[in-house]
């Protein structure tokens, strides 16, 4: 079990964000301090979610060393809180893309790294009993200047037994994910971040949405289909286009992209055009 300390006893420096789920601090030492809003904790007694006891027996997780876990259990007058942890080095990722220019933008090793870097992390943490269920949401995924990447947001994990709420909205229509496929009765199956890492693949590299697949475009009124996806971008890899079918299904097992982000490196280039909205259009060129 980690030490629990009283909120009085940490010297706080700076309030980095206010959120109606949680208030987040630096504290003086450089560490972070979550503070849970009443609302969030209240509603997860409720429903019998064990935060208190999730953050109190956590430890590090040492075949997946990136995932930033709680320090300090803080309380006030003995009531829980939230936690500290060590600060994640470099910038989250939403920050990071920012930042991308035309040329980065453009270069598909580069996304594949940065995939490849993730799927890693997420298939370690798979083989320790953890599931992401708001890897989605890239700005619990932090990355430094020599592309090294952490995980924040230790509360929103699955561990174990340890279920969360929490679901990525990036996901789409969060009823499709409580299905045998995705989920047992009670927690999260791994099969959700294997179509949750295809998924911020196709959004980080080529700035498209595969969940939309099924809905209807709103410009020209027709329902979109995943071939029309593929047509945009101009992607013909067979191998890929299966494990996206495959994920948008839910008799099929889900597939890793694995090395097939170095196959689409290696047979394309990529151009990319700015809009009005401030995304970019993205197209693959057959080498």
């Amino acid at each position: 079990m980690i030490k629990k300390v009283d909120i009085k006893d940490l010297n706080i420096k700076s309030q980095i964000h206010n959120g109606y789920k949680a208030n987040v601090y630096e504290l003086e030492n450089g560490s972070i301090l979550k503070v849970f809003s009443p609302l969030v904790l209240n509603l997860y007694k409720s429903c019998d979610i064990q935060l208190e006891r999730k953050i109190i027996e956590s430890k590090p997780i040492i075949n997946v060393p990136e995932i930033i876990v709680p320090e300090e259990a803080v309380y006030e007058n003995q009531e829980f809180l939230g936690y500290t942890s060590k600060k994640a080095e470099g910038i989250d990722y939403n920050t990071y893309d920012d930042f991308l220019t035309l040329k980065d933008r453009c270069n598909l090793k580069q996304y594949a790294d940065e995939y490849s870097k993730l799927e890693s992390i997420i298939k370690r943490g798979n083989k320790e009993n953890i599931v992401f269920p708001d890897l989605c949401s890239c700005d619990n995924i932090f990355i430094d200047d020599k592309g090294n990447m952490s995980l924040i947001d230790y509360d929103g994990l699955q561990i174990d037994n340890f279920i969360t709420p929490i679901l990525s909205s990036s996901l789409g229509d969060q009823d499709q994910y409580f299905c045998p496929k995705y989920y047992d009765g009670k927690i999260f199956t791994s099969e959700l971040d294997k179509k949750s890492l295809i998924v911020l693949y196709f959004l980080n590299t080529f700035n498209v949405d595969i969940t939309k697949v099924g809905s209807r475009n709103p410009i020209t009124g027709e329902i979109v289909t995943l071939d029309d996806i593929f047509e945009l971008i101009n992607l013909d890899n067979c191998d890929i286009q299966n494990k996206v079918w495959k994920c948008l299904q839910d008799k099929y097992e889900n597939e890793f992209l694995e090395d097939d982000v170095y196959d689409i490196a290696y047979d394309y280039n990529m151009v990319a055009f700015p809009t009005a909205n401030k995304t970019y259009l993205k197209k693959l060129i057959k080498k």
